[in-house]
């Protein structure tokens, strides 16, 4: 039972260095660091008065961003309940987990763990279902993209794992990097539209029954 789950494991890791290797579209990383120029320069230079406060961008994200989750979430159902294909229904579901957080209530944020727990675990088990995401490059490139934009957006920003190196250097736990609430706001809106992306791409390019 061990050597199985071993040999599994092994399989799916060398599958996904393969797909890493040949079909993930590389030049999209680019887009979550040239987004964080763009929004510091414009910041800098008061724009719209991003400068002044984060509010004026934030009150627009946090109306741009859950919309763009809900696109993500009706795509995929609405592809799923026409043409009854399975990926469309799990992209469907892994929309409605990250909407849930965006409600913000009582343990939102486990409920949405959870959920994606579930989704990945059952795509790592079985993931010929997901055959009609994980063969096109370019939905499957963008749905990876909505994941590094929010762990850009999280962990390097929100969590602060860009600033505590400066923190050590100048010695002050209270410098923090310029405008980087703008910036956690823009990383986190361009996960929602590349997920966004993804389901478009996969409802364009999917068509046929499972």
């Amino acid at each position: 039972m061990t050597e199985t789950k071993v040999s599994l494991f092994a399989i799916r890791r060398k599958a996904l260095f393969a797909w890493l290797k040949n079909d993930f579209k590389w030049p999209l990383v680019f887009a979550v660091p040239a987004v964080c120029i763009v929004v510091q320069i414009l910041s800098q230079m008061n724009f719209l008065k991003w400068g002044d406060s984060s509010i004026h961008l934030k009150q627009y994200l946090e109306i741009i961003h859950p919309a763009l989750l809900a696109g993500f979430t009706l795509v995929g159902f609405a592809h799923w309940f026409k043409h009854r294909v399975y990926a469309s229904l799990w992209i469907s579901i892994l929309g409605f987990a990250f909407f849930i957080r965006e409600i913000h209530f009582e343990f939102s944020d486990f409920i949405m763990a959870g959920i994606i727990l579930v989704l990945f675990y059952q795509a790592y088990k079985t993931p010929e279902k997901l055959s009609a995401l994980t063969q096109n490059s370019w939905a499957l490139s963008l749905l990876a993209m909505g994941f590094i934009s929010y762990f850009s957006s999280e962990v390097l920003l929100d969590r602060g794992l860009i600033k505590q190196p400066f923190q050590i250097y100048y010695g002050s736990e209270e410098w923090k990097l310029p405008n980087s609430s703008n910036m956690e706001e823009s990383t986190e809106t361009l996960g929602g539209i590349f997920l966004f992306l993804s389901s478009l791409v996969h409802a364009r390019t999917s068509k046929s029954s499972e």
